[in-house]
């Protein structure tokens, strides 16, 4: 639990990392490529509340992140160690959560039609039982959820619970490591899922149940399930989702990008 006072911003405009002010292109970043639907990293957009965070801009949409409530308000750190150094939000794994966008603001990732998700974050100092992130309505319905268990397996789930669109517990991370993730996922691509974390291929495979075109259950819950308890604690640095199934050379990019800016 963290206390706030008065909030100020942190600014990054939209597109401006990828942009020098003569217009010349000076570095990769996610808005490079033209899918990229939505974009939050922990050095733009930020709000804070007496160094906590209280609003997390997408730099790309409008997938804006708000927690109002104080007392939940996530750490905000400006140079974290874990991420070489990187600015990151810090889920203290008791009571910490934002919500990013709206019910329909990440269907891409799984309505079948082509998404990607990608994630840069620490993982627990100590590990258990909790949610990394969430929309979906509890254990059905549509939507993303990354649920870590206490020896580190992420049980990574498109659709219901019972009969998903896909779900699998091949990625493992140990505690307090950064690390990259990636979910790529289509109805007509071959596979239909793929999971790769810190660069290497994790799983892949087909469809188990047709897509949804419904809205997710929630907005995109980081450190809380649907019903706003199982809390995790890390750290996430960054999160961009894209609008397509990314190529191979895409996908590449994106996590040379990781690689680079995370050290991982």
């Amino acid at each position: 639990m963290r206390r706030g006072g008065n909030a100020r911003g942190i600014r990054g405009g939209q597109g401006s990392p990828a942009w020098g002010l003569g217009g010349g292109a000076i570095a990769w970043t996610p808005a490079s490529l033209a899918s990229l639907a939505t974009w939050h990293r922990a050095d733009l957009g930020i709000t804070l509340n007496s160094g906590n965070v209280s609003g997390w801009a997408d730099q790309k949409g409008s997938a804006n992140g708000s927690q109002a409530t104080a007392a939940q308000q996530p750490l905000y750190v400006t140079s974290d160690a874990a991420l070489n150094s990187q600015s990151s939000i810090d889920f203290d794994a008791s009571d910490d959560s934002l919500a990013l966008g709206s019910a329909s603001s990440f269907n891409h990732i799984h309505n079948g039609t082509g998404g990607t998700f990608w994630i840069a974050f620490r993982s627990q100092t100590t590990l258990a039982d909790s949610m990394m992130l969430d929309n979906n309505t509890g254990y059905s319905g549509a939507g993303l959820y990354i649920y870590q268990n206490a020896v580190g397996s992420l049980e990574i789930r498109i659709g219901t619970g019972s009969t998903p669109v896909f779900t699998s517990t091949a990625a493992v991370v140990v505690a307090n490591t950064k690390n990259q993730l990636l979910i790529k996922y289509s109805s007509s691509a071959s596979p239909n899922w793929v999971l790769r974390l810190n660069k290497a291929a994790t799983a892949s495979g087909a469809e188990g149940l047709a897509p949804s075109s419904g809205d997710a259950g929630y907005p995109l819950r980081l450190s809380a399930d649907a019903g706003g308890g199982s809390h995790w604690g890390g750290s996430i640095a960054e999160i961009a989702t894209f609008t397509s199934y990314l190529s191979a050379g895409d996908q590449a990019s994106l996590e040379a990008y990781g690689s680079s800016r995370y050290g991982v």
